[in-house]
């Protein structure tokens, strides 16, 4: 189970991560992706599914991903 504040602490770390340490590795901040990487960490969080449909080039890979080490970070505090 994780609590009320390790996620909050997971979504501000998603936000971190692609708003400013991707950036600075010359990665562009796209919003649609972000939305996806909290929509994905909401669903692990709850122990759901979650179906999202997202065009070609948005980073998908990336948004799972980002969710999915912030999840279990969030599980290990």
């Amino acid at each position: 189970m994780i609590s009320y504040h390790n996620r909050q602490v997971a979504h501000r770390e998603i936000d971190h991560i692609f708003q400013d340490l991707f950036p600075s590795h010359g990665m562009t901040a796209r919003p649609i992706q972000i939305e996806l990487s909290h929509k994905m960490l909401d669903a692990m969080i709850h122990s759901k599914i979650a179906l999202s449909d997202a065009g070609t080039g948005i980073g998908k890979t990336y948004a799972y991903l980002v969710a999915g080490v912030s999840f279990s970070r969030a599980l290990s505090r």
